[in-house]
């Protein structure tokens, strides 16, 4: 039952982000935070609150090889730009366009899997992929006149940084499922 909660209680953090920082964004009026300074601030919250358990399971785990403590610093590495251009992509754009562009992630997940985990390729996964970035673009309406406005670079911009983020989200997933025998997920 543990599992379950921990994914629970990371799926609600996730997205209570745009809404916190969104929030403090306005609170701080002509001076808000940086993109940087936000992913500064939200690895600095996630490395605190899990150092306690990481350092407990590290202590009890076997020594692994440097490789996969290289594949570990990628990783990290994907998450921060992954953070990094979500944040970004919503200071460009509105939340709706910067998380919508952010849901491309399982879309990206299911395109790459046959290459990085040598999964199997299937007809349905080509359909799922179609029915879902159609779907994308039914929410999005880039025929709207939301982006022919004045703001249309910056929506174009937002929703770029957003599908960047979801590419480096889908890679850490990857990354991380060639990983998960060797490594809590602390």
């Amino acid at each position: 039952m543990r599992g379950p909660l921990f994914i629970a209680a990371a799926a609600s953090l996730w997205g209570l982000w745009s809404l916190f920082f969104k929030s403090a964004e306005r609170a701080a009026g002509a001076v808000p935070l940086t993109a940087r300074a936000e992913s500064f601030i939200i690895m600095g919250v996630m490395a605190a609150a899990l150092m306690p358990l990481a350092l407990r399971d590290w202590r009890r785990a076997a020594p692994r090889p440097r490789g996969a403590w290289a594949r570990v610093c990628v990783i990290g590495a994907f998450d921060a730009l992954n953070i990094l251009c979500f944040l970004t992509a919503m200071q460009q754009t509105t939340v709706a366009i910067a998380v919508l562009t952010h849901y491309l992630a399982p879309l990206f997940v299911a395109a790459l899997a046959p290459v990085a985990l040598h999964e199997p390729w299937r007809a349905r996964t080509l359909a799922a992929l179609v029915v879902g970035t159609g779907g994308l673009l039914l929410l999005l309406q880039p025929w709207s006149a939301t982006w022919s406005s004045a703001a249309a670079t910056a929506h174009a911009l937002g929703a770029a940084l957003g599908a960047v983020s979801a590419l480096f989200y889908a890679l850490s997933v990857l990354l991380q499922k060639r990983l998960i025998d060797g490594f809590s997920p602390f």
